[in-house]
């Protein structure tokens, strides 16, 4: 572990969501190897609602974890909060293809229920 970083990255959470991105940009610049400053920039962003600096987070580690789960997941409801609903459907077999289906099954039910709600969903507002 890098200690000037985790140094840096410590207290985030406690600054205005406007400074933590902007220094965990900052961060993430100099550490462009490691996750970890880009995993909690996207989860203020994401919890801030703030969907497309989650999205570009969520981006950047794909390209660090391409197999993660929980970043797959992430991406896809920031793009999707963003209603950029193809590109969402996308990340979902982006991952699927990269990790095989029977290695995450959790996933692919979770990913499953998803696509289960959009449909009902579909389907009511095309009945009303």
């Amino acid at each position: 572990m890098n200690r000037e970083m985790d140094d840096k990255l410590r207290g985030m959470r406690e600054k205005p969501v406007e400074t933590a991105i902007r220094e965990l940009k900052a961060i993430s610049r100099k550490y462009p190897k490691s996750s970890r400053p880009l995993l909690l920039l996207a989860a203020i962003a994401f919890e801030a609602e703030m969907y497309l600096e989650a999205g570009k987070a969520f981006e950047k580690l794909i390209t660090l974890r391409p197999k993660s789960n929980m970043i797959s997941l992430g991406l896809f409801h920031s793009l999707w909060g963003q209603e950029r609903f193809g590109e969402a459907l996308e990340e979902i077999k982006r991952f699927l293809e990269t990790v095989g289906k029977s290695r995450h099954k959790r996933q692919i039910n979770e990913y499953m229920e998803i696509l289960r709600e959009i449909k009902e969903k579909a389907c009511q507002n095309e009945n009303t």
